[in-house]
């Protein structure tokens, strides 16, 4: 079992091999972690889990860390930026709101810059369906090449008026975070 807080990460090893990643589960299901770990050539600890790794091997967890999380007592609602892996975070804060019943709205805008990049957005389209409270936006990339958070803030800024309403959540790779934090902060 490990304790955690939704949001958060750890650092994963296998022999020489590691990296930090985010706990794609929620903390109500502590026996079960997940990762979203994708497939990189130059990223040797994602070619060991790919191409080396068997069942029964072991895998060595560091941590937690971390303080994107949520807050408890927050009536707002949460608007969640993504970009490709970074649904991991996002995934298990809204699971772990879902399950707290403390949010009463959340609106996710998951942004895929690369192939295969809404890996599971039959997950978010079967809690949309499921949950009155719950709103995804599903966006591609005009291109392929670099994230465009400008793509998603025109989307989030056409659907909602005044962004002061919402907690929000961004996760991805580190220019898109910077640049749409950035641009949420002047919005």
């Amino acid at each position: 079992r490990l304790r955690f807080l939704a949001g958060q990460s750890v650092a994963l090893a296998i022999g020489d091999d590691s990296g930090s990643y985010a706990i794609a589960s929620c903390p109500c299901d502590d026996r079960n972690l997940q990762f979203h770990i994708r497939n990189i050539p130059e990223n040797s600890f994602a070619q060991r889990v790919f191409n080396g790794l068997r069942v029964g091997d072991s895998v060595s967890v560091y941590g937690p860390a971390g303080e994107f999380v949520l807050r408890r007592n927050t009536p707002r609602p949460l608007l969640m930026l993504a970009c490709n892996s970074g649904f991991a975070p996002i995934k298990s804060l809204v699971e772990h709101a879902f399950s707290l019943d403390i949010t009463e709205a959340v609106h996710l805008y998951w942004l895929a810059t690369v192939q295969g990049g809404h890996y599971m957005s039959n997950w978010c389209r079967a809690w949309s369906d499921a949950l009155d409270n719950f709103h995804y936006h599903e966006l591609s990339a005009e291109s392929l090449q670099e994230p465009n958070p400008e793509q998603v803030l025109a989307q989030v800024s056409a659907d909602h008026l005044n962004m002061a309403q919402f907690d929000v959540f961004i996760a991805g790779p580190a220019p898109f975070v910077s640049t749409a934090r950035a641009a949420l902060l002047q919005r």
